[in-house]
Protein backbone atom coordinates (compact mmCIF):
# COMPACT_ATOMS: atom_id res chain seq x y z
CA UNK A 1 0.00 0.00 0.00
CA UNK A 2 2.79 2.44 0.94
CA UNK A 3 4.63 1.59 -2.28
CA UNK A 4 1.51 2.32 -4.33
CA UNK A 5 0.94 5.65 -2.54
CA UNK A 6 4.57 6.67 -3.14
CA UNK A 7 4.32 5.72 -6.82
CA UNK A 8 1.15 7.76 -7.25
CA UNK A 9 2.69 10.72 -5.42
CA UNK A 10 5.79 10.69 -7.64
CA UNK A 11 3.59 10.57 -10.75
CA UNK A 12 1.49 13.56 -9.66
CA UNK A 13 -1.60 11.44 -8.97
CA UNK A 14 -3.98 11.48 -6.03
CA UNK A 15 -2.56 8.95 -3.54
CA UNK A 16 -6.09 7.91 -2.52
CA UNK A 17 -7.96 7.36 -5.80
CA UNK A 18 -5.09 7.37 -8.34
CA UNK A 19 -6.64 10.05 -10.57
CA UNK A 20 -4.79 13.10 -11.86
CA UNK A 21 -4.72 15.83 -9.19
CA UNK A 22 -6.43 19.18 -9.80
CA UNK A 23 -4.86 20.90 -6.77
CA UNK A 24 -1.61 21.09 -4.80
CA UNK A 25 -0.99 18.47 -2.14
CA UNK A 26 -1.25 14.68 -2.28
CA UNK A 27 -5.04 14.39 -2.81
CA UNK A 28 -7.39 15.52 -5.58
CA UNK A 29 -10.04 18.06 -4.59
CA UNK A 30 -12.82 15.43 -4.32
CA UNK A 31 -10.81 13.06 -2.09
CA UNK A 32 -9.43 15.95 -0.04
CA UNK A 33 -12.93 17.26 0.68
CA UNK A 34 -14.26 13.78 1.52
CA UNK A 35 -11.35 13.01 3.86
CA UNK A 36 -11.70 16.37 5.62
CA UNK A 37 -15.40 15.64 6.25
CA UNK A 38 -14.55 12.20 7.65
CA UNK A 39 -11.78 13.61 9.88
CA UNK A 40 -14.06 16.35 11.17
CA UNK A 41 -16.87 13.90 11.93
CA UNK A 42 -14.43 11.51 13.64
CA UNK A 43 -13.11 14.37 15.79
CA UNK A 44 -16.64 15.47 16.74
CA UNK A 45 -17.67 11.90 17.62
CA UNK A 46 -14.48 11.36 19.66
CA UNK A 47 -14.94 14.66 21.50
CA UNK A 48 -18.56 13.77 22.19
CA UNK A 49 -17.38 10.54 23.89
CA UNK A 50 -14.60 12.41 25.77
CA UNK A 51 -11.97 10.60 23.70
CA UNK A 52 -8.76 11.91 22.12
CA UNK A 53 -9.28 12.75 18.44
CA UNK A 54 -5.87 11.25 17.69
CA UNK A 55 -5.41 8.06 19.75
CA UNK A 56 -8.85 7.41 21.26
CA UNK A 57 -7.76 7.64 24.90
CA UNK A 58 -9.92 9.47 27.45
CA UNK A 59 -9.44 13.24 27.60
CA UNK A 60 -9.63 15.69 30.48
CA UNK A 61 -12.61 18.05 30.56
CA UNK A 62 -13.55 19.52 27.17
CA UNK A 63 -10.13 18.90 25.56
CA UNK A 64 -9.96 17.46 22.03
CA UNK A 65 -6.64 15.66 22.65
CA UNK A 66 -5.22 13.70 25.57
CA UNK A 67 -2.23 15.32 27.37
CA UNK A 68 0.25 12.92 25.75
CA UNK A 69 -0.89 13.56 22.16
CA UNK A 70 -1.11 17.30 22.77
CA UNK A 71 2.48 17.44 24.08
CA UNK A 72 3.76 15.26 21.22
CA UNK A 73 1.95 17.48 18.73
CA UNK A 74 3.60 20.62 20.14
CA UNK A 75 7.08 19.03 20.12
CA UNK A 76 6.72 17.71 16.57
CA UNK A 77 5.36 21.06 15.38
CA UNK A 78 8.38 22.92 16.82
CA UNK A 79 10.83 20.46 15.22
CA UNK A 80 9.02 20.55 11.88
CA UNK A 81 8.79 24.35 11.79
CA UNK A 82 12.48 24.77 12.69
CA UNK A 83 13.51 22.35 9.92
CA UNK A 84 11.30 24.05 7.34
CA UNK A 85 12.50 27.54 8.26
CA UNK A 86 16.14 26.44 8.00
CA UNK A 87 15.51 24.96 4.53
CA UNK A 88 13.41 27.85 3.11
CA UNK A 89 10.23 25.81 3.15
CA UNK A 90 6.72 26.95 3.99
CA UNK A 91 6.09 26.14 7.68
CA UNK A 92 2.47 25.33 6.85
CA UNK A 93 2.69 22.91 3.90
CA UNK A 94 6.40 22.28 3.29
CA UNK A 95 6.54 23.71 -0.24
CA UNK A 96 9.35 26.07 -1.35
CA UNK A 97 9.13 29.55 0.19
CA UNK A 98 12.29 31.65 -0.15
CA UNK A 99 11.29 35.13 1.04
CA UNK A 100 8.53 34.34 3.56
CA UNK A 101 7.79 31.68 6.18
CA UNK A 102 4.62 30.83 4.19
CA UNK A 103 4.36 30.07 0.46
CA UNK A 104 2.06 32.20 -1.69
CA UNK A 105 -0.73 29.61 -1.59
CA UNK A 106 -0.72 29.39 2.22
CA UNK A 107 -0.50 33.18 2.55
CA UNK A 108 -3.57 33.53 0.33
CA UNK A 109 -5.43 30.85 2.33
CA UNK A 110 -4.48 32.49 5.64
CA UNK A 111 -5.67 35.86 4.38
CA UNK A 112 -8.94 34.35 3.15
CA UNK A 113 -9.53 32.66 6.54
CA UNK A 114 -8.73 35.90 8.36
CA UNK A 115 -11.27 37.78 6.22
CA UNK A 116 -13.82 34.99 6.72
CA UNK A 117 -13.37 35.10 10.50
CA UNK A 118 -13.66 38.89 10.42
CA UNK A 119 -16.91 38.67 8.47
CA UNK A 120 -18.19 35.97 10.85
CA UNK A 121 -17.42 38.13 13.88
CA UNK A 122 -19.21 41.10 12.30
CA UNK A 123 -22.19 38.87 11.54
CA UNK A 124 -22.26 37.51 15.09
CA UNK A 125 -22.32 41.04 16.52
CA UNK A 126 -25.57 41.70 14.64
CA UNK A 127 -27.40 38.60 15.93
CA UNK A 128 -30.38 39.21 18.18
CA UNK A 129 -31.65 36.90 20.91
CA UNK A 130 -34.36 35.63 18.57
CA UNK A 131 -31.82 34.92 15.82
CA UNK A 132 -29.69 32.94 18.28
CA UNK A 133 -32.75 30.94 19.28
CA UNK A 134 -33.53 30.19 15.62
CA UNK A 135 -29.97 28.94 15.03
CA UNK A 136 -30.21 26.58 18.03
CA UNK A 137 -33.63 25.29 17.00
CA UNK A 138 -32.47 24.70 13.40
CA UNK A 139 -29.55 22.63 14.68
CA UNK A 140 -31.89 20.57 16.88
CA UNK A 141 -34.20 20.04 13.91
CA UNK A 142 -31.30 18.75 11.80
CA UNK A 143 -30.36 16.40 14.65
CA UNK A 144 -33.91 14.94 14.63
CA UNK A 145 -35.00 16.56 17.87
CA UNK A 146 -37.66 19.03 16.64
CA UNK A 147 -39.82 18.64 19.77
CA UNK A 148 -37.20 20.28 22.01
CA UNK A 149 -38.16 23.89 22.72
CA UNK A 150 -36.13 26.74 24.16
CA UNK A 151 -37.64 28.31 27.26
CA UNK A 152 -35.03 30.92 28.10
CA UNK A 153 -31.64 32.22 26.97
CA UNK A 154 -29.90 33.94 29.86
CA UNK A 155 -26.73 36.02 30.18
CA UNK A 156 -25.79 36.74 26.54
CA UNK A 157 -22.36 38.34 26.09
CA UNK A 158 -20.19 39.04 23.05
CA UNK A 159 -16.46 38.52 23.63
CA UNK A 160 -13.77 38.39 20.91
CA UNK A 161 -16.27 37.69 18.16
CA UNK A 162 -18.01 34.90 20.09
CA UNK A 163 -21.43 34.86 21.69
CA UNK A 164 -21.32 33.53 25.27
CA UNK A 165 -24.56 32.21 26.75
CA UNK A 166 -24.31 31.68 30.52
CA UNK A 167 -27.47 29.57 30.71
CA UNK A 168 -29.81 27.91 28.23
CA UNK A 169 -33.11 26.43 29.48
CA UNK A 170 -34.78 23.86 27.23
CA UNK A 171 -37.88 21.68 27.42
CA UNK A 172 -37.56 18.07 26.23
CA UNK A 173 -41.14 17.83 25.00
CA UNK A 174 -42.13 14.25 24.21
CA UNK A 175 -38.84 12.48 24.98
CA UNK A 176 -37.89 9.65 22.58
CA UNK A 177 -34.37 9.07 23.92
CA UNK A 178 -32.58 11.02 21.19
CA UNK A 179 -33.07 14.46 22.72
CA UNK A 180 -30.28 14.37 25.32
CA UNK A 181 -27.69 13.35 22.72
CA UNK A 182 -29.02 15.94 20.25
CA UNK A 183 -28.72 18.76 22.81
CA UNK A 184 -25.11 17.77 23.57
CA UNK A 185 -24.20 17.60 19.86
CA UNK A 186 -26.00 20.89 19.15
CA UNK A 187 -23.93 22.58 21.86
CA UNK A 188 -20.71 21.43 20.18
CA UNK A 189 -21.77 22.24 16.62
CA UNK A 190 -23.00 25.80 17.23
CA UNK A 191 -19.67 26.60 18.91
CA UNK A 192 -17.70 25.30 15.91
CA UNK A 193 -19.98 26.58 13.14
CA UNK A 194 -21.55 29.73 14.61
CA UNK A 195 -19.18 30.87 17.37
CA UNK A 196 -21.89 30.45 20.03
CA UNK A 197 -20.55 29.10 23.33
CA UNK A 198 -23.15 27.74 25.79
CA UNK A 199 -21.77 27.59 29.34
CA UNK A 200 -24.64 25.67 30.95
CA UNK A 201 -27.87 23.94 29.94
CA UNK A 202 -30.89 23.39 32.19
CA UNK A 203 -33.26 20.65 30.98
CA UNK A 204 -36.95 20.59 31.90
CA UNK A 205 -38.60 17.20 31.38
Amino acid sequence: MQKLRLQRKNNGLCVYCGKLKDREGIYCSICNKALNILKKQYSINSHKDNKCSNCGKLTIGEAWFCPSCLENYKINARIRNAFRRANNLCVQCGNDSVDFIYCQRCRDMTKARRNQNKNRKEKIKMLSSKEIENILLEQLKQLQAPLVTINKIKGIKQIDGKIIISSLRVNMGKCTGNEFEAIKTMRQQVEIMNGILISGIIVDL
